[in-house]
């Protein structure tokens, strides 16, 4: 794996709920944190 390379856009990880493998998620800073609440 390569290193993470620093992004200005905010990352975190979350599991897939069908394959239940580890990914990485870009967050757009028009979403509202309401809306990333919704999706857990």
């Amino acid at each position: 794996m390569k290193p993470k390379k620093q992004t200005k856009k905010p990352t975190f990880i979350a599991e897939c709920p069908v394959c239940h493998s580890k990914c990485y998620f870009v967050i757009p800073k028009r979403m509202k944190k309401a809306e990333i609440a919704a999706k857990e």
